[in-house]
């Protein structure tokens, strides 16, 4: 029932998204793709702030025109980077030749950056033309595109995905299989249940970890004894960690002491997992161990602290993720600016707009532009259409793919900034 649910939206977005893709005849949109063609993009944004009004269909229509029209012009950009990230955003937005581009380029490239570059903007866009390329160059591919392509599945909107991520975690290769079984919980295809329901039982150490936590975000708590076990056997090394976070999603009071023992355990990756399940059960003592831990003297206590913020409760940890956009190491921040777009709202916007006043780092910027676009509030139109202007191209064009998840967002054709 559920996956019929999830394909029933995916097709109800696609259909919004092509009900607002309207060719451009209006004069004064042709003019302004014309000054975009030429390099003017001050001049155009002007004029497009000038002439519509996004607080209207046909002013939010234009948005999406005026992103596409930007994305377009970075198809021609030397860097092969920012043209996969302009390519990935038009794909997004219905364009097929975008989609074609982007699948050439993973077969023909053999650069491993570009082809995770690819595989992450295919999974991104997620709909069912998408994953069917990811789907053929998963069955076409080598075992390190494969391993690029399960992860990029997991952020997938088409239930088909499950085709893929159900053939991957019955591999053989530890590291395809467990991001197959993570992937499974996060797409959220009930369907993939009964196969969960092996690894946990049959499975590796990890593997029934990760297949407990998947089920959990699935809302079935299978698993939950399994992940109360690898937490007290002091033999499983690493994967006490992960079923430490994984408790988190139980919201389960008989594992909340355990929790909070787990907050002195010897292993620090255990504290820090421990910490953030807590979030999830309103506990301050590890809000306050989080709290510490991304201002700790090391470097690897931080940034392991910064990978968990997608894994705790966003309303208790936000005092955290606040703190973290002041922080002092570049990867700590980052990880908050993403954290605050995938489920932030407004308040969130003028947090993310403070730090980009403050910040000349074209990378901040670019993932500032990102968030502001997954969190689609129109109070980010204007810094993304400053962003727009810039000279860095990867402000630039992160801030047109942001323009246009903002008026698509705007006018009710796509779920944005959840998980």
């Amino acid at each position: 029932m559920v996956a019929t649910v999830v394909g029933v939206n995916a097709l109800i977005q696609r259909r919004a998204r092509d009900r607002w893709t309207v060719a451009i005849t209006d004069p004064s949109m042709v003019a302004i793709r014309n000054m975009v063609a030429q390099g003017n993009l001050a001049q155009a944004t002007n004029k497009l702030n000038t002439t519509y009004r996004f607080d209207q269909e046909s002013g939010l229509i234009a948005l999406r025109q005026f992103s596409i029209i930007v994305l377009q012009r970075g198809l021609k950009e030397h860097d092969l980077f920012e043209q996969c990230y302009a390519a990935s955003a038009l794909a997004e937005g219905g364009e097929n030749q975008a989609l074609q581009m982007l699948a050439d380029t993973f077969q023909t490239n053999p650069d491993l950056s570009v082809k995770m570059a690819v595989a992450d903007g295919l999974g991104e866009d997620g709909d069912h033309k998408a994953v069917a390329i990811l789907a053929h160059l998963y069955y076409h591919g080598e075992m390190l595109d494969r391993r690029f392509i399960v992860n990029a599945l997991s952020s997938a909107t088409d239930p088909s995905a499950i085709v893929v991520l159900s053939d991957a975690a019955r591999q053989r290769d530890p590291t395809l299989r467990a991001a197959a079984l993570k992937g499974l919980g996060r797409i959220g295809n009930r369907d993939s249940i009964p196969l969960l329901k092996l690894a946990l039982l049959k499975g590796q150490v990890f593997d029934r970890v990760t297949a407990a936590e998947s089920l959990l975000l699935l809302g079935d708590t299978s698993g939950v004894e399994v992940l109360r076990a690898t937490l007290n056997d002091h033999s499983q090394g690493n994967a006490r960690a992960m079923a430490a976070v994984a408790l988190g999603y139980a919201h389960d009071s008989a594992s909340l002491q355990m929790l909070r023992q787990a907050l002195t355990d010897d292993n620090v990756d255990v504290r820090l997992g421990a910490a953030a399940a807590l979030t999830h059960y309103n506990d301050q003592g590890g809000v306050a161990y989080l709290r510490g831990a991304i201002h700790d003297q090391d470097q690897v206590t931080r940034r392991h602290a910064a990978q968990l913020f997608d894994d705790m409760a966003f309303d208790v940890a936000h005092p955290i993720l606040v703190e973290a956009l002041s922080s002092s190491d570049g990867d700590v921040e980052l990880a908050a600016v993403k954290t605050l777009g995938t489920a932030g709202g407004d308040p969130e916007v003028e947090l993310l707009g403070a730090l980009l006043r403050g910040s000349k780092d074209p990378i901040t910027r670019a993932d500032i532009a990102w968030s502001l676009g997954r969190i689609g509030s129109p109070n980010g139109i204007v810094m993304l259409l400053a962003m727009v202007q810039e000279t860095d191209p990867a402000v630039r064009y992160t801030a047109a793919d942001g323009l246009d998840h903002t008026a698509m967002h705007l006018l009710g054709g796509k779920r944005l900034g959840s998980r």
